[in-house]
């Protein structure tokens, strides 16, 4: 199948990246927990700002005025600040998912306290796309960039 062929791609060259990545320091790579599959919708960095200077915004300006595109702090605002969430707006007046039948309580997202880490967890995150195209002059591209970036970003 397509799918598959092009999923078994993306975690091929992502281990790829994942070898020419790995001992950058203030980089954490998007590595796969034991027995899940990690089908590499995008390739997400974690970039620690106490040993990158600016963190992912730095490292993502730097990134993309090299012609790497990537998108520092991956949304400008979590889902639950989204008016279809705040303003509980449904579809007609179904109520759903706010209220459904049959539950206990209604379903609340109101408060930014349920949410602790939110913002921090979002200030560190540098998302590359990725793509079962990529051939090694791709990744090696991409790779020498961020270590270069990284070196001249360094605490």
């Amino acid at each position: 199948m397509k799918l598959d062929s092009n999923v078994q791609k993306r975690i091929e060259t992502a281990s790829q990246m994942h070898q020419l990545l790995k001992d950058i320091p203030g980089l954490t790579l998007p590595l796969p927990r034991a027995g899940v599959v990690h089908t590499y919708w995008k390739y997400l960095l974690i970039v620690d700002d106490k040993v990158i200077k600016g963190g992912a915004d730095a490292l993502g300006a730097k990134l993309k005025e090299r012609g790497i595109w990537c998108v520092p702090r991956y949304i400008k605002k979590p889902a639950f600040e989204c008016d279809v969430i705040k303003l509980r707006k449904t579809f007609g007046t179904s109520g759903y998912p706010y209220q459904l039948p049959g539950l206990k309580r209604r379903y609340e997202i109101e408060k930014m306290e349920d949410f602790p880490g939110v913002y921090e967890g979002l200030s560190h995150t540098l998302v590359l796309p990725w793509n079962e195209k990529y051939t090694q002059e791709h990744l090696d591209f991409i790779s020498n960039n961020i270590k270069e970036i990284v070196s001249s970003l360094s605490c």
